[in-house]
Protein backbone atom coordinates (compact mmCIF):
# COMPACT_ATOMS: atom_id res chain seq x y z
CA UNK A 1 0.00 0.00 0.00
CA UNK A 2 1.26 3.29 -1.32
CA UNK A 3 2.13 6.39 1.47
CA UNK A 4 3.45 9.42 1.90
CA UNK A 5 6.80 10.08 2.40
CA UNK A 6 9.84 12.67 2.92
CA UNK A 7 12.85 11.27 0.59
CA UNK A 8 16.37 12.10 1.76
CA UNK A 9 19.18 11.13 -0.05
CA UNK A 10 23.11 9.61 1.02
CA UNK A 11 25.96 9.99 -1.15
CA UNK A 12 28.06 6.78 -0.86
CA UNK A 13 31.86 7.99 -2.04
CA UNK A 14 34.54 5.87 -1.99
CA UNK A 15 37.73 4.70 -4.21
CA UNK A 16 37.66 1.54 -5.88
CA UNK A 17 39.17 -0.55 -3.40
CA UNK A 18 36.11 -0.81 -0.47
CA UNK A 19 33.23 -2.42 -3.08
CA UNK A 20 32.19 -4.27 -0.31
CA UNK A 21 31.71 -1.57 1.92
CA UNK A 22 29.66 0.21 -1.40
CA UNK A 23 27.39 -2.50 -1.07
CA UNK A 24 26.97 -3.19 2.74
CA UNK A 25 26.12 0.84 2.68
CA UNK A 26 23.67 0.23 0.67
CA UNK A 27 21.87 -2.68 2.38
CA UNK A 28 22.20 -1.22 5.51
CA UNK A 29 20.05 2.00 3.63
CA UNK A 30 17.75 -0.74 2.28
CA UNK A 31 17.30 -2.49 5.89
CA UNK A 32 16.41 0.91 7.59
CA UNK A 33 13.79 1.14 4.99
CA UNK A 34 12.46 -2.13 5.70
CA UNK A 35 12.15 -0.86 9.31
CA UNK A 36 11.47 2.66 9.43
CA UNK A 37 9.73 3.99 6.32
CA UNK A 38 6.42 3.29 7.17
CA UNK A 39 6.07 4.09 10.72
CA UNK A 40 8.38 7.40 10.39
CA UNK A 41 6.67 8.62 6.62
CA UNK A 42 10.74 8.07 5.65
CA UNK A 43 12.40 7.04 2.83
CA UNK A 44 16.69 6.87 2.50
CA UNK A 45 17.94 6.06 -1.32
CA UNK A 46 21.53 5.88 -1.55
CA UNK A 47 23.18 7.93 -4.71
CA UNK A 48 26.07 6.50 -6.40
CA UNK A 49 27.92 7.77 -8.98
CA UNK A 50 27.85 4.36 -11.27
CA UNK A 51 23.61 4.61 -11.07
CA UNK A 52 22.48 8.30 -10.44
CA UNK A 53 24.83 9.71 -13.03
CA UNK A 54 24.56 9.74 -17.10
CA UNK A 55 27.03 11.40 -19.58
CA UNK A 56 27.46 14.41 -20.74
CA UNK A 57 29.75 16.29 -23.66
CA UNK A 58 32.05 18.96 -23.13
CA UNK A 59 32.08 19.30 -19.43
CA UNK A 60 34.71 17.94 -16.58
CA UNK A 61 33.29 14.24 -15.75
CA UNK A 62 33.66 15.23 -11.78
CA UNK A 63 31.80 18.36 -12.38
CA UNK A 64 29.08 16.23 -13.85
CA UNK A 65 28.96 13.88 -10.78
CA UNK A 66 28.76 16.99 -8.76
CA UNK A 67 25.67 18.35 -10.06
CA UNK A 68 23.77 15.38 -10.90
CA UNK A 69 24.59 13.07 -7.77
CA UNK A 70 26.50 15.26 -5.14
CA UNK A 71 24.71 18.10 -5.00
CA UNK A 72 21.55 16.19 -4.58
CA UNK A 73 22.39 14.87 -1.21
CA UNK A 74 21.18 15.25 2.16
CA UNK A 75 24.11 12.98 3.52
CA UNK A 76 27.50 11.48 2.63
CA UNK A 77 28.95 8.46 4.00
CA UNK A 78 32.83 7.89 2.38
CA UNK A 79 34.82 4.82 3.08
CA UNK A 80 38.90 4.54 2.75
CA UNK A 81 41.55 1.49 2.50
CA UNK A 82 44.43 1.95 1.40
CA UNK A 83 43.57 4.46 -1.64
CA UNK A 84 42.15 8.07 -2.41
CA UNK A 85 41.34 7.71 -6.15
CA UNK A 86 42.38 9.61 -8.95
CA UNK A 87 43.63 13.35 -8.86
CA UNK A 88 41.08 15.96 -10.15
CA UNK A 89 41.62 19.69 -11.65
CA UNK A 90 40.09 20.59 -8.24
CA UNK A 91 40.96 17.92 -5.36
CA UNK A 92 43.09 15.01 -4.20
CA UNK A 93 40.93 13.13 -5.78
CA UNK A 94 37.47 12.77 -7.21
CA UNK A 95 35.98 11.31 -3.55
CA UNK A 96 37.82 14.09 -1.73
CA UNK A 97 35.87 16.89 -4.08
CA UNK A 98 32.77 15.05 -3.59
CA UNK A 99 33.20 14.79 0.22
CA UNK A 100 34.57 18.56 0.32
CA UNK A 101 31.72 19.60 -1.70
CA UNK A 102 29.16 18.13 1.05
CA UNK A 103 31.08 18.98 3.92
CA UNK A 104 31.42 23.06 2.32
CA UNK A 105 27.36 23.23 2.35
CA UNK A 106 27.18 22.15 5.64
CA UNK A 107 25.54 19.12 5.14
CA UNK A 108 26.65 15.88 7.98
CA UNK A 109 29.67 13.70 6.57
CA UNK A 110 30.06 10.47 7.95
CA UNK A 111 33.61 8.64 7.37
CA UNK A 112 34.93 5.44 7.80
CA UNK A 113 38.82 4.19 7.57
CA UNK A 114 39.45 0.59 7.17
CA UNK A 115 42.43 -0.60 9.60
CA UNK A 116 42.06 -4.33 7.61
CA UNK A 117 45.05 -5.87 6.95
CA UNK A 118 46.87 -5.72 3.22
CA UNK A 119 49.97 -7.43 1.76
CA UNK A 120 52.54 -4.23 1.66
CA UNK A 121 54.01 -5.23 -1.65
CA UNK A 122 50.66 -4.06 -3.04
CA UNK A 123 50.07 -0.67 -1.23
CA UNK A 124 51.09 2.42 -3.47
CA UNK A 125 52.66 4.76 -0.59
CA UNK A 126 52.55 7.75 -1.64
CA UNK A 127 48.63 6.89 -2.16
CA UNK A 128 48.64 6.65 1.22
CA UNK A 129 50.15 9.41 2.67
CA UNK A 130 47.93 11.09 0.72
CA UNK A 131 45.12 9.36 1.96
CA UNK A 132 46.62 9.92 5.73
CA UNK A 133 46.66 14.04 4.73
CA UNK A 134 43.21 13.66 4.18
CA UNK A 135 42.23 11.73 6.84
CA UNK A 136 43.50 14.76 8.88
CA UNK A 137 40.93 16.88 8.17
CA UNK A 138 37.95 17.31 9.56
CA UNK A 139 34.11 18.83 8.88
CA UNK A 140 31.79 20.72 11.15
CA UNK A 141 29.31 17.87 10.65
CA UNK A 142 31.78 14.97 10.53
CA UNK A 143 31.85 11.71 12.04
CA UNK A 144 35.31 9.83 11.60
CA UNK A 145 35.34 5.75 12.74
CA UNK A 146 37.67 3.31 11.82
CA UNK A 147 37.05 -0.66 11.25
CA UNK A 148 38.98 -3.78 11.32
CA UNK A 149 36.55 -6.03 9.18
CA UNK A 150 33.11 -6.12 7.26
CA UNK A 151 31.38 -7.43 9.82
CA UNK A 152 32.62 -4.44 12.29
CA UNK A 153 31.67 -1.54 9.86
CA UNK A 154 28.50 -3.44 9.35
CA UNK A 155 27.76 -2.81 12.96
CA UNK A 156 29.46 0.64 13.15
CA UNK A 157 27.39 2.06 9.78
CA UNK A 158 24.02 0.66 11.08
CA UNK A 159 24.27 2.32 14.95
CA UNK A 160 25.13 5.67 13.45
CA UNK A 161 22.93 5.85 10.58
CA UNK A 162 20.09 6.22 12.63
CA UNK A 163 21.86 9.23 14.78
CA UNK A 164 23.10 10.93 11.60
CA UNK A 165 19.32 10.98 10.06
CA UNK A 166 18.47 12.43 13.21
CA UNK A 167 20.96 15.12 12.15
CA UNK A 168 19.41 15.36 8.66
CA UNK A 169 16.17 16.09 9.71
CA UNK A 170 16.48 18.66 12.00
CA UNK A 171 18.41 20.52 9.24
CA UNK A 172 15.05 19.11 6.84
CA UNK A 173 13.28 20.90 9.11
CA UNK A 174 15.03 24.38 8.86
CA UNK A 175 14.24 25.14 5.78
CA UNK A 176 11.02 23.57 5.25
CA UNK A 177 8.01 26.29 4.54
CA UNK A 178 6.28 27.30 8.31
CA UNK A 179 8.98 25.97 10.62
CA UNK A 180 10.28 28.10 12.76
CA UNK A 181 11.61 28.59 16.40
CA UNK A 182 9.13 30.17 17.81
CA UNK A 183 7.10 27.47 17.83
CA UNK A 184 5.00 26.21 21.19
CA UNK A 185 7.54 23.60 22.83
CA UNK A 186 6.81 20.23 24.06
CA UNK A 187 5.93 19.59 27.80
CA UNK A 188 8.39 16.85 29.94
CA UNK A 189 7.09 14.96 32.78
CA UNK A 190 7.70 12.35 34.92
CA UNK A 191 5.80 9.44 36.40
CA UNK A 192 6.73 7.74 39.57
CA UNK A 193 6.35 3.42 40.14
CA UNK A 194 3.06 3.16 38.23
CA UNK A 195 1.08 6.36 38.79
CA UNK A 196 -1.34 6.79 36.16
CA UNK A 197 -1.63 9.35 33.14
CA UNK A 198 -3.27 12.25 35.41
CA UNK A 199 -0.42 11.55 38.35
CA UNK A 200 2.06 12.95 35.53
CA UNK A 201 3.80 15.28 37.69
CA UNK A 202 4.68 18.34 34.49
CA UNK A 203 8.52 19.67 35.19
CA UNK A 204 10.18 21.47 36.93
CA UNK A 205 8.15 19.48 39.86
CA UNK A 206 9.25 18.49 43.76
CA UNK A 207 8.44 15.03 44.74
CA UNK A 208 8.56 13.36 47.76
CA UNK A 209 9.79 9.88 48.39
CA UNK A 210 9.90 7.45 51.54
CA UNK A 211 12.62 5.10 52.36
CA UNK A 212 13.31 2.25 55.30
CA UNK A 213 16.20 1.82 57.63
CA UNK A 214 16.95 -0.83 59.32
CA UNK A 215 17.86 0.21 63.12
CA UNK A 216 19.18 -3.34 64.44
CA UNK A 217 20.51 -4.69 61.39
CA UNK A 218 23.53 -5.74 63.50
CA UNK A 219 20.72 -7.84 65.71
CA UNK A 220 19.20 -10.14 62.65
CA UNK A 221 19.72 -13.89 63.51
CA UNK A 222 20.74 -16.31 61.06
CA UNK A 223 18.65 -19.04 59.43
CA UNK A 224 18.12 -22.21 60.74
CA UNK A 225 16.59 -24.99 60.10
CA UNK A 226 15.38 -27.47 62.79
CA UNK A 227 12.26 -29.73 62.34
CA UNK A 228 11.85 -30.71 58.22
CA UNK A 229 9.26 -32.56 56.49
CA UNK A 230 11.64 -32.40 53.18
CA UNK A 231 12.84 -35.91 52.57
CA UNK A 232 11.23 -37.15 49.74
CA UNK A 233 11.92 -39.92 47.73
CA UNK A 234 14.40 -39.29 44.56
CA UNK A 235 11.93 -40.87 42.24
CA UNK A 236 9.35 -39.02 43.20
CA UNK A 237 7.23 -37.36 40.63
CA UNK A 238 7.78 -33.68 39.66
CA UNK A 239 5.87 -31.52 41.86
CA UNK A 240 2.46 -29.41 40.04
CA UNK A 241 2.22 -26.03 40.64
CA UNK A 242 -0.84 -25.84 42.14
CA UNK A 243 0.56 -27.28 45.24
CA UNK A 244 2.65 -24.72 45.83
CA UNK A 245 1.76 -20.78 47.33
CA UNK A 246 4.56 -19.33 45.05
CA UNK A 247 2.80 -20.45 41.78
CA UNK A 248 -0.72 -19.91 42.91
CA UNK A 249 -0.89 -17.19 39.66
CA UNK A 250 0.60 -19.41 37.38
CA UNK A 251 -1.90 -19.51 34.33
CA UNK A 252 -2.46 -23.12 34.02
CA UNK A 253 -3.27 -23.24 30.15
CA UNK A 254 0.01 -21.28 29.04
CA UNK A 255 2.69 -24.46 28.54
CA UNK A 256 5.31 -21.74 28.98
CA UNK A 257 4.19 -21.09 32.80
CA UNK A 258 3.66 -24.78 33.58
CA UNK A 259 7.06 -25.41 32.49
CA UNK A 260 8.83 -22.49 34.34
CA UNK A 261 6.61 -23.25 37.39
CA UNK A 262 7.61 -26.96 37.74
CA UNK A 263 11.73 -25.50 37.04
CA UNK A 264 11.17 -23.65 39.83
CA UNK A 265 9.89 -26.45 42.26
CA UNK A 266 12.23 -29.12 40.88
CA UNK A 267 15.57 -26.43 41.47
CA UNK A 268 13.93 -25.57 45.45
CA UNK A 269 13.72 -29.14 45.99
CA UNK A 270 17.35 -30.14 44.20
CA UNK A 271 18.56 -27.19 46.30
CA UNK A 272 17.34 -28.86 49.84
CA UNK A 273 19.22 -31.70 48.86
CA UNK A 274 22.16 -30.38 48.32
CA UNK A 275 22.58 -27.16 49.38
CA UNK A 276 20.76 -26.33 52.89
CA UNK A 277 19.25 -23.14 53.79
CA UNK A 278 20.96 -19.53 53.27
CA UNK A 279 21.44 -18.97 56.69
CA UNK A 280 21.96 -15.17 56.10
CA UNK A 281 18.54 -15.29 54.01
CA UNK A 282 16.61 -12.98 56.78
CA UNK A 283 19.90 -10.13 56.78
CA UNK A 284 19.66 -10.30 52.62
CA UNK A 285 15.89 -10.25 53.00
CA UNK A 286 15.77 -6.73 55.05
CA UNK A 287 18.63 -5.27 52.70
CA UNK A 288 16.20 -6.68 49.51
CA UNK A 289 13.24 -4.57 51.00
CA UNK A 290 15.43 -1.67 51.98
CA UNK A 291 16.63 -1.72 48.70
CA UNK A 292 13.13 -2.04 46.71
CA UNK A 293 11.79 1.27 48.50
CA UNK A 294 15.25 3.40 48.18
CA UNK A 295 15.55 2.33 44.15
CA UNK A 296 11.85 4.36 43.00
CA UNK A 297 10.90 3.29 39.05
CA UNK A 298 10.26 6.47 37.45
CA UNK A 299 9.31 7.21 33.51
CA UNK A 300 9.18 10.34 31.45
CA UNK A 301 6.15 11.38 29.54
CA UNK A 302 5.77 13.98 26.91
CA UNK A 303 2.63 15.95 25.57
CA UNK A 304 2.62 17.47 22.73
CA UNK A 305 1.60 21.40 22.45
CA UNK A 306 -1.85 22.03 22.27
CA UNK A 307 -1.24 23.87 18.08
CA UNK A 308 0.37 20.82 16.65
CA UNK A 309 1.49 17.27 17.17
CA UNK A 310 5.29 16.04 16.89
CA UNK A 311 6.74 13.82 14.35
CA UNK A 312 10.30 11.75 14.30
CA UNK A 313 10.91 12.91 18.23
CA UNK A 314 14.33 13.03 19.76
CA UNK A 315 15.32 14.22 22.94
CA UNK A 316 18.51 14.13 24.01
CA UNK A 317 18.35 15.35 28.42
CA UNK A 318 21.25 15.85 30.78
CA UNK A 319 20.52 15.12 34.06
CA UNK A 320 22.69 17.03 36.51
CA UNK A 321 22.91 16.98 40.11
CA UNK A 322 23.11 20.52 41.34
CA UNK A 323 22.55 18.74 45.36
CA UNK A 324 21.84 16.02 47.61
CA UNK A 325 22.77 12.95 46.78
CA UNK A 326 21.74 10.08 44.01
CA UNK A 327 21.85 7.91 41.44
CA UNK A 328 19.70 6.41 38.59
CA UNK A 329 20.09 3.10 36.55
CA UNK A 330 18.01 1.44 34.35
CA UNK A 331 18.62 -2.16 35.66
CA UNK A 332 17.77 -2.77 39.42
CA UNK A 333 21.92 -3.12 41.09
CA UNK A 334 20.01 -6.54 43.17
CA UNK A 335 18.41 -9.30 42.98
CA UNK A 336 15.69 -11.55 45.31
CA UNK A 337 17.29 -13.62 47.78
CA UNK A 338 16.24 -17.04 48.35
CA UNK A 339 15.88 -18.61 51.87
CA UNK A 340 16.72 -22.37 50.07
CA UNK A 341 20.20 -22.91 49.08
CA UNK A 342 22.21 -19.88 46.59
CA UNK A 343 21.14 -19.83 43.43
CA UNK A 344 18.53 -17.97 41.45
CA UNK A 345 16.60 -18.51 38.31
CA UNK A 346 18.17 -16.24 36.18
CA UNK A 347 16.42 -13.71 33.92
CA UNK A 348 13.28 -15.40 31.76
CA UNK A 349 10.80 -13.94 29.28
CA UNK A 350 7.16 -15.40 28.78
CA UNK A 351 4.72 -13.80 26.57
CA UNK A 352 4.41 -9.84 26.77
CA UNK A 353 7.52 -10.02 28.76
CA UNK A 354 9.96 -10.46 26.07
CA UNK A 355 12.89 -8.18 25.44
CA UNK A 356 11.54 -5.46 22.88
CA UNK A 357 13.03 -2.42 20.77
CA UNK A 358 13.35 0.44 23.69
CA UNK A 359 12.36 3.68 23.57
CA UNK A 360 15.10 5.13 26.06
CA UNK A 361 18.95 4.76 26.68
CA UNK A 362 20.99 5.92 29.49
CA UNK A 363 24.52 6.98 29.96
CA UNK A 364 26.44 8.03 33.17
CA UNK A 365 29.36 10.09 32.97
CA UNK A 366 32.88 10.34 33.93
CA UNK A 367 31.57 12.35 36.91
CA UNK A 368 29.32 10.21 38.38
CA UNK A 369 26.47 13.41 39.05
CA UNK A 370 25.54 13.30 35.37
CA UNK A 371 23.13 10.92 33.17
CA UNK A 372 22.45 11.46 29.57
CA UNK A 373 19.22 10.33 28.75
CA UNK A 374 17.65 9.99 24.84
CA UNK A 375 14.04 9.23 24.02
CA UNK A 376 12.84 8.77 21.16
CA UNK A 377 9.08 8.82 19.55
CA UNK A 378 7.46 8.35 15.83
CA UNK A 379 4.63 10.64 16.48
CA UNK A 380 3.06 12.54 19.95
CA UNK A 381 -0.69 14.11 18.49
CA UNK A 382 -1.42 17.16 19.54
CA UNK A 383 -1.85 17.55 23.22
CA UNK A 384 -1.40 13.80 23.51
CA UNK A 385 0.55 12.37 25.85
CA UNK A 386 3.57 9.48 25.05
CA UNK A 387 4.48 7.75 28.37
CA UNK A 388 7.59 6.47 27.63
CA UNK A 389 7.08 3.20 28.45
CA UNK A 390 10.79 2.07 29.61
CA UNK A 391 12.03 2.23 33.31
CA UNK A 392 14.84 3.87 35.25
CA UNK A 393 15.47 3.20 38.41
CA UNK A 394 15.93 6.39 40.64
CA UNK A 395 18.12 6.24 44.17
CA UNK A 396 17.92 9.07 46.36
CA UNK A 397 20.38 9.03 49.70
CA UNK A 398 19.05 12.49 51.08
CA UNK A 399 17.38 15.83 49.75
CA UNK A 400 18.08 16.02 46.21
CA UNK A 401 17.80 18.44 43.18
CA UNK A 402 18.51 17.85 39.60
CA UNK A 403 19.34 20.83 36.56
CA UNK A 404 17.91 19.25 33.61
CA UNK A 405 19.41 20.34 29.88
CA UNK A 406 17.63 19.44 27.10
CA UNK A 407 17.89 19.81 23.00
CA UNK A 408 14.52 18.98 21.20
CA UNK A 409 15.05 17.28 17.61
CA UNK A 410 11.71 17.03 15.95
CA UNK A 411 10.73 17.57 11.98
CA UNK A 412 7.93 20.03 12.48
CA UNK A 413 10.53 22.23 13.83
CA UNK A 414 14.65 23.19 13.81
CA UNK A 415 15.85 21.94 17.12
CA UNK A 416 15.19 24.24 20.59
CA UNK A 417 16.63 23.81 23.81
CA UNK A 418 14.93 23.23 27.04
CA UNK A 419 15.58 23.98 30.88
CA UNK A 420 13.96 22.35 33.90
CA UNK A 421 14.60 20.83 36.98
CA UNK A 422 13.77 18.21 39.65
CA UNK A 423 13.58 18.32 42.98
CA UNK A 424 13.10 15.66 45.61
CA UNK A 425 12.99 15.57 49.49
CA UNK A 426 13.13 12.39 50.95
CA UNK A 427 12.17 10.94 54.50
CA UNK A 428 13.45 8.07 56.08
CA UNK A 429 11.38 4.98 58.14
CA UNK A 430 13.81 4.01 61.01
CA UNK A 431 12.03 0.47 61.60
CA UNK A 432 13.48 -2.81 63.63
CA UNK A 433 14.47 -5.77 61.07
CA UNK A 434 11.08 -7.54 62.48
CA UNK A 435 8.96 -5.13 61.56
CA UNK A 436 10.68 -5.12 57.98
CA UNK A 437 10.52 -8.89 58.06
CA UNK A 438 6.86 -8.65 58.62
CA UNK A 439 6.62 -6.39 55.72
CA UNK A 440 8.76 -8.53 53.02
CA UNK A 441 7.73 -11.66 53.89
CA UNK A 442 4.39 -11.32 52.77
CA UNK A 443 5.86 -9.33 49.56
CA UNK A 444 7.72 -12.58 48.42
CA UNK A 445 5.37 -15.01 49.82
CA UNK A 446 7.40 -17.24 51.94
CA UNK A 447 4.89 -17.84 54.73
CA UNK A 448 5.26 -21.72 53.14
CA UNK A 449 8.63 -21.96 54.60
CA UNK A 450 7.30 -21.65 58.02
CA UNK A 451 9.95 -18.78 59.18
CA UNK A 452 10.02 -17.47 62.85
CA UNK A 453 10.98 -13.90 62.11
CA UNK A 454 11.70 -13.57 65.98
CA UNK A 455 14.03 -16.38 66.35
CA UNK A 456 14.82 -16.81 62.42
CA UNK A 457 14.15 -20.78 62.72
CA UNK A 458 12.24 -22.40 59.89
CA UNK A 459 9.49 -24.50 62.04
CA UNK A 460 8.23 -26.88 59.09
CA UNK A 461 7.91 -26.81 55.38
CA UNK A 462 5.15 -27.23 53.49
CA UNK A 463 5.01 -28.19 49.99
Amino acid sequence: MSFDARVFQILVASPGDVQPEREIVAEIIHEWNYLNSRDRRIVLIPLRWETHSSPEMGTRPQAVINRQVVDQCDLAVGVFWTRLGTETSEAESGTAEEIERVGAQGKPVMLYFSRAATELDKVDLNEYARLKSFKEKTYPHGLVEHYNTLSEFREKFSKQLSISIRDVIAMDSTRRPGNTAGGDPITLGILVADQSTSEISGLPARLHFTRTVCRDEDKIPDLVAKTLNDSPDENEADPQPSTHDDLADVDSTNPDSLTVARDWLRIGRTARRTQGYNKDYLRQLVDYHCNEEAYRPIRFAVTAPSTSGVKDLFLELRLSLSSGGADIVNRLPFTRPFAVGDFNMGEFFIGSDAPRKSSLSLRSTKEKSEWLIEIEATAIQTQRTFVIPDRLYLRVDSDCAFSIEGTVYSSDAPPYSLHTQLEIGLTKSVMSYIDILKIAKRAVRDENLGIDIVSGEIHGLQQ
